[in-house]
């Protein structure tokens, strides 16, 4: 099937980030990701590939309170259907959230 999986990993702590990551299929090939944080923060987003290396620096920055979205195609991603991680850093809390791209 062509399900889009999204998987939280980890622990969310609480504290600046007021909302998780999120990562959702936007539709064929184009994805989503998004945070929302409570005050400013140092805030960088990136994406990386099952073998722990960097593709793709989507944010990297001190960012104000709010919601912020991204959209991602795959050729981002060199159009290479795989198994990815998006990993949020905010000040000193990370998360990091497994997706899909077919």
């Amino acid at each position: 099937g062509s399900a889009f999986v999204d998987e939280p990993i980890g622990i969310q702590e609480t504290g600046k980030l007021s909302n998780g990551l999120f990562v959702y299929r936007a539709s064929d090939g184009v994805l989503q990701i998004g945070f929302e944080i409570s005050e400013n923060a140092r805030v960088a987003l990136d994406v990386y590939n099952v073998l722990g290396q960097q593709v793709l620096e989507i944010e990297n920055g001190m960012k104000n309170p709010g919601e912020y979205r991204y959209t991602l195609d795959k050729t981002q991603l060199g159009n290479k259907a795989n198994i990815y991680f998006a990993t949020l850093k905010v000040d000193d809390t990370m998360i990091t959230k497994k997706f899909v791209l077919r």
